[in-house]
């Protein structure tokens, strides 16, 4: 889920669950014809899109506009529900709906605020007649501690990755993972990053899903 639309920093499935957030939001200010069928419709593509999301891994930015949706959902959905059954309902002056109706706004748009500043990195394409293979050596003396970390067990540790020209490889096949050879070794680079400068680690979450362009070539050495 890394492909975003123009400088957005979000998927279109990302986009379709903000605009569905927000059209719970404007719901309460519309006609009464246009309410019930715009509910519906911006409450589907809320709880679908969102479902796909978490199989696929929902990022951090994308947390405030489900609260937002879900603080909306009800003010929009059970008078809705209500009248359709028959039975009274009660809505609030405008004067009172409207700082809740900003105050959602102001939670559902901090989400792709969020997804811009800190976007998944995009590499672009190589430019060169070759596609580009990647590969990673790591070597470990046994005879040296590690002194960068606290455990004597640690034995000193390098890791090299090289770059070379390769032969093009099909669409399909998955481009290496930028911060690591493996999705958890990012996490771990990344962790450290954000221990280093201080900051929430869930703010580098979405550095760990970038991939670069190589491919990475299958049996990296360890020695």
């Amino acid at each position: 889920m890394t492909e975003t639309i123009g400088g957005l920093g979000m998927s279109p499935l990302e986009c379709l669950v903000v605009l569905g957030a927000v059209a719970l939001v404007l719901v309460r200010w519309l006609p009464v014809r246009a309410r019930w069928p715009l509910t519906l419709a911006a409450s589907v593509i809320v709880v679908l899109s969102g479902l796909v999301l978490l199989e696929a891994g929902v990022r951090w930015t994308m947390a405030p506009v489900f609260v937002g949706a879900l603080i909306t959902l009800p003010f929009a959905a059970v008078p809705l529900l209500r009248q359709r059954a028959g039975r009274v309902t009660w809505r609030a002056r405008w004067w009172l709906a409207l700082p809740g109706s900003a105050a959602c706004l102001g939670l559902i748009a901090a989400g792709p605020v969020a997804a811009w500043a800190l976007p998944v990195p995009v590499f672009p394409e190589p430019s060169g007649r070759y596609a580009v293979g990647t590969s990673a050596l790591q070597w470990t003396d046994p005879n040296r501690a590690e002194t960068a970390t606290a455990e004597p067990d640690d034995r000193r540790t390098v890791v090299v990755q090289l770059w070379y020209p390769a032969q093009q490889s099909p669409a399909a096949v998955e481009r290496a993972p930028y911060m690591g050879r493996t999705e958890d070794e990012a996490s771990t680079v990344l962790d450290s990053l954000a221990a280093h400068f201080g900051i929430p680690g869930f703010l580098l979450a979405d550095v760990a899903r970038a991939h670069e362009r190589g491919v990475r070539r299958t049996g990296d050495r360890r020695r």
